[in-house]
């Protein structure tokens, strides 16, 4: 319906403008022709829907930021873990655990600010990340239960989580540098320094 509305409306300029060069103007060459012809051909293109553009990514583009908040939720909700964790830890520890907390929203700042970040940091979050707050857990699980003769252990527990804070920093500075090979690099240290980590005996 639309589309007979704006040629009817093109056909009747088109041809007041032809009557009138004809009729009033008395042109008698190809000049009426030539002018209704661009009347008709701009009201059809005044008129015309712009065209509807779904866009090849459209179903991708929602899906990226779906992951995008996913990543920043994840990030978020591991520096809120770790920062309650620390009030169970022992008093030593708890800037230990502090420290990681502001480095993860430290990452999830780089994540609003850069959500290309959430594809640099993915092995990260899905691999790695949970792993070390398990390890935290435990840990603190294990110094809350731990008589004297365990306070060696805890010890050597707690340095070995320190190597994790350095490990942080540059995975931070990767994503702010978007280094991908560093930030790849580190990820594999710190999920080394993970499988390598002393448990409880």
């Amino acid at each position: 319906m639309i589309e007979d509305w704006r040629k009817i409306l093109a056909g009747v300029l088109a041809i007041g403008v032809f009557v009138v060069l004809i009729g009033f103007l008395k042109m008698r060459n190809w000049m009426p022709f030539v002018a209704a012809g661009a009347v008709w051909g701009f009201v059809m293109l005044a008129t015309a829907k712009p065209p509807i553009r779904k866009g090849p990514g459209g179903a991708k583009d929602r899906a990226g930021r779906k992951e995008e908040n996913r990543a920043i939720g994840l990030l978020e909700a591991a520096a809120k873990r770790l920062r309650r964790l620390s009030r169970q830890a022992p008093a030593a520890d708890r800037p230990m655990f502090q420290r990681m907390a502001d480095l993860f929203d430290e990452l999830k700042i780089h994540h609003i600010a850069n959500p290309a970040h959430v594809k640099l940091t993915d092995k990260f979050r899905k691999h790695v990340m949970g792993r070390m707050l398990a390890t935290v857990e435990d840990y603190i699980d294990l110094a809350k239960r731990a008589g004297p003769d365990q306070q060696e252990r805890l010890g050597q527990i707690s340095q070995h989580m320190t190597e994790f804070i350095p490990v942080l920093e540059r995975i931070d500075q990767a994503c702010l540098d978007n280094d991908l090979t560093t930030l790849e690099i580190n990820v594999e240290v710190l999920n080394e320094q993970l499988n390598r980590r002393p448990g409880p005996r």
